[in-house]
């Protein structure tokens, strides 16, 4: 039974608050500069859970190969300020860079509690539990916004004038053609 909360618990940790922080995120920085950053959080923070928390052994070479990771996540920090200067480009800043930090560590913390439930749990059993109950907490969640949005209309009102403003669309308007297109 512990094995199952773990894993329960873990899944709701990764994929319903980590992964929706993360999609949150997404809606204000590029994806091209949030997605290496997460990542590779994410891997720092694993080894240092994996050392630390799961007592797993880590050689040098990990070490080598977290130092190589943090020196690239930093060039492509500097890279990306100094193009966010020049094209306005969304950078994550500081206060990004703690969320995605934030992020990171649910997603590892989930993983962790994963790994330790694995050790006494089937995969596909743990996978099929924890996934129903992450999409009741999530539909739960979902829900009580709805309803809190109902409640309180105010909350959420649509911009009328953004609306009345928008043309109508009717099928035929002129769009430039993409390669990617799939021609009939």
């Amino acid at each position: 039974m512990g094995s199952i909360l773990l894993s329960i618990t873990g899944g709701v940790l990764s994929i319903a608050i980590g992964y929706s922080m993360y999609l949150v995120f997404l809606r204000s920085v590029d994806v091209s500069k949030a997605a290496p950053v997460s990542q590779g959080l994410f891997a720092v923070l694993a080894v240092i859970s994996g050392l630390f928390i799961l007592g797993e052994v880590v050689s040098w070479f990990t070490f080598i190969g977290i130092a190589a990771m943090v020196a690239g996540l930093y060039t492509l920090s500097i890279a990306q300020r100094s193009q966010s200067v020049s094209t306005e480009a969304r950078w994550l800043g500081f206060k990004g860079l703690a969320f995605m930090v934030l992020v990171a560590s649910f997603w590892v913390a989930g993983f962790s509690l994963q790994k330790k439930a694995l050790e006494h749990l089937d995969v596909v059993i743990a996978n099929g539990l924890r996934l129903p109950v992450v999409f009741f907490f999530l539909a739960a969640f979902a829900s009580l916004r709805l309803s809190r949005s109902l409640v309180s209309p105010d909350l959420e009102e649509p911009d009328t004038e953004a609306q009345a403003s928008a043309p109508i669309p009717t099928g035929v308007e002129v769009r430039p053609e993409s390669s990617f297109e799939v021609k009939g």
